[in-house]
């Protein structure tokens, strides 16, 4: 829960539109042509947890939505492709960054993935800034689950959040794109679990 907000998240799954990065509620906010639209959904099943989002552009959108799209997936994959056992997860990161520097894009600091199991949000916490050296830099160990999901959004990267205490929004209400994979750190390499299935106007999903 974010510091500060007033009670538990009641939405069925967080619904986030254009400005809005994180933490939305479904509303009564009407979709246009254009719009930059994610879905972050979060289950559990026989005392796992599961947790995914993916962002998509409603159609005939704007070339720039539907390029901050591409640049949060290839983020993603670039991401995933640093995985591996015996890797520590600072160059992960440092994968994130770059990606998103090729596009002149950051991510929200603020921000991360995590470990994800018995409980939505478990240990280790997996930020974008980290560097080598850094006291939350860990190892890549067989057996991990944990979620790889930076935010996507122009530079500097502001936010601000809103009255209900949990809608995250671009401080200069640009478009963010937010792309979330749980991945598994396996003996020879690392797998994708819970991969959604996009519909034909879209790109494969990672």
């Amino acid at each position: 829960m974010p510091a500060g907000a007033p009670s538990p998240f009641v939405g069925p799954a967080c619904i986030c539109v254009n400005e809005q990065a994180l933490h939305a509620s479904p509303g009564s906010r009407v979709l246009c042509a254009g719009d930059i639209v994610t879905v972050d959904v979060g289950v559990e099943l026989d005392g796992w947890f599961g947790d995914v989002a993916e962002t998509f552009i409603v159609p005939d959108g704007s070339a720039a939505n539907c390029s901050l799209l591409r640049a949060c997936r290839a983020t993603v994959a670039a991401a995933v492709r640093a995985c591996g056992p015996g890797v520590r997860w600072s160059q992960v990161a440092r994968a994130v960054r770059a990606s998103a520097a090729r596009y002149d894009l950051t991510t929200l600091a603020e921000y991360s993935g995590h470990g994800i199991g018995r409980r939505v949000h478990e240990p280790p916490r997996a930020g974008y800034a980290v560097r080598p050296g850094d006291g939350d830099d860990f190892l890549l160990l067989p057996g991990m689950v944990f979620t790889i999901e930076p935010v996507l959004v122009a530079p500097p990267g502001g936010v601000v959040i809103g009255p209900d205490g949990w809608t995250v929004s671009t401080a200069d209400s640009s478009p963010a794109a937010h792309v979330e994979r749980m991945v598994h750190i396996t003996r020879t390499g690392v797998s994708i679990l819970g991969r959604p299935v996009c519909g034909r106007r879209e790109r494969e999903c990672l």
